[in-house]
């Protein structure tokens, strides 16, 4: 299965105040990949941890990788 990826935001970089929100289920959820960015003021909620970067991820600065 190809993953699904919506031409608003394949290969961009991310607008400051904006965010990419992805579902669980990419057949079935309406998210980044449909609607493009989410502004960050219509986000509810309180951030109660956040993902740590792992040996396999790019170091900060570093451009894109291909997808």
């Amino acid at each position: 299965m190809s993953p699904v990826v919506h031409r608003r935001t394949a290969g961009s970089v991310v607008p400051p105040g904006r965010l990419v929100l992805l579902g669980d289920n990419p057949l079935n959820s309406y998210d980044s990949r449909q609607a493009g960015y989410f502004p960050m003021e219509r986000v509810l909620g309180t951030v109660v941890g956040h993902r740590r970067r792992g040996p396999a991820d790019p170091p900060p600065g570093a451009p894109p990788g291909p997808y």
